[in-house]
């Protein structure tokens, strides 16, 4: 593990990325700026090395962020119909963002934030708090901080947060988020990495076939606020059980919405994939079950998605629109996918959710892994 200069905010302070690494040439570089996940560095199927995140090459594009490329979003992530929400019998009004709604908390997301990095290092054989197939594995690992006070966001209670990154030996990334507030509140992390298994830079999705082990989705409104319906994927083109080619999906998403195809309708409010989809749920901290695998035909690169969340929303970067990425590429509408581990959107609200309310007493847990392979030709 290696800490680095990596630049200076508008308001004079300095930012750190730090590079974990493993002995299979496989390497994740993470910002103390909002706990970005940087780059993922992964060995192809020649042995080469790819960086499977989309991303930006210096800290000015960061801090333009709009797309929450790499993001730890918090402390309440996706949207809040309305943009306030009641706790406890009081009602918060919240910033509007996203048309009348709130998205991701608002414009000073956990991401505009700098992160204390408390620990860091490299662990042989750690035995980890979580009975996890990781547990015992040697890893690169840091610990970061971060409190948001009272009201920050408009949401009330000052709220402490752990993230514990580790990237094991087997080319697992985990993600271990953790957090305490001094009063009721809506806490609900995620990371917002933008993945393309072609490359960052292939500038496409084409050969890249995922699955998502859920049977059902939360359908949403014009303002892609959830019904509160958990409706079946069988028979919908948001049924993802059986592996589908990506740039297939959306090329089919475009034929059919210019077509008026009803079948396509579901996406036409969200202009694509932009759904969350309902995953086994447990009450157990670590007892984690895959939400969703994917791989690339061209790199062999594959990607294993575990957690322990209820929820996981699918997002093909229906609104990247040109945006200028590392090494000079630009990334245009549908040339990576988010797959974000997550409360059901608008659980704030919707009385057919679990409301995700934390407080004195009962600390917010949330797991995830995100396993990289390499299938060989």
């Amino acid at each position: 593990m290696k800490k680095e200069y990596f630049g200076t905010t508008k308001d004079g302070q300095e930012v750190s990325v730090l590079t974990l690494e493993n002995s299979s040439g496989m390497k994740l570089r993470i910002l103390d700026y909002g706990a970005v996940f940087q780059s993922i560095i992964v060995p192809d199927k020649d042995g080469n090395p790819v960086d499977v995140l989309l991303g930006y090459d210096d800290l000015a594009g960061y801090e333009n962020n709009g797309g929450h490329l790499g993001s730890t979003v918090g402390r309440y992530a996706n949207r809040i119909s309305g943009a306030s929400t009641v706790i406890d019998g009081v009602r918060y009004e919240l910033e509007k963002n996203n048309g009348e709604n709130n998205l991701h908390s608002g414009s000073r997301c956990t991401d505009r934030k700098i992160w204390t990095i408390q620990d860091a290092g490299h662990i042989e054989a750690v035995k980890g708090v979580h009975k996890t197939p990781w547990s015992s594995d040697s890893c690169d690992y840091v610990v970061f901080t971060v409190t948001s006070p009272d009201m920050e966001q408009g949401f009330p209670g000052t709220v402490t947060v752990r993230l514990t990154v580790r990237l094991t030996e087997g080319g697992e990334i985990v993600t271990e988020y953790h957090a305490e507030s001094d009063k009721n509140t809506l806490i609900n992390f995620t990371n917002h990495s933008y993945f393309n298994l072609n490359g960052e830079g292939a500038g496409t999705l084409d050969g890249i076939s995922l699955k998502i082990c859920a049977d059902k989705f939360t359908p949403v409104d014009e303002g892609l606020i959830p019904t509160g319906e958990l409706a079946d994927v069988e028979g919908t083109v948001l049924d993802f059980r059986k592996y589908r080619d990506l740039g297939k999906a959306v090329a089919d998403y475009k034929k059919g919405v210019a077509a008026h195809d009803p079948a396509y309708e579901v996406l036409r409010p969200s202009s694509g994939f932009d759904h969350n989809f309902v995953l086994d749920e447990s009450d157990e901290i670590g007892a984690l079950s895959t939400a969703a695998d994917a791989v690339s035909s061209r790199t062999g690169i594959a990607m294993t998605l575990m957690t322990d969340d209820p929820g996981v929303q699918l997002y093909t970067g229906n609104g990247l629109g040109g945006k200028s990425g590392k090494n000079g590429h630009i990334y245009e509408d549908f040339t990576g996918f988010c797959l974000e581990p997550q409360c059901f959107p608008d659980s704030a609200n919707n009385k057919a959710f679990h409301k995700p309310v934390f407080g004195p007493g009962k600390p917010y847990d949330s797991v995830t892994a995100y396993i990289f392979t390499t299938e060989k030709d």
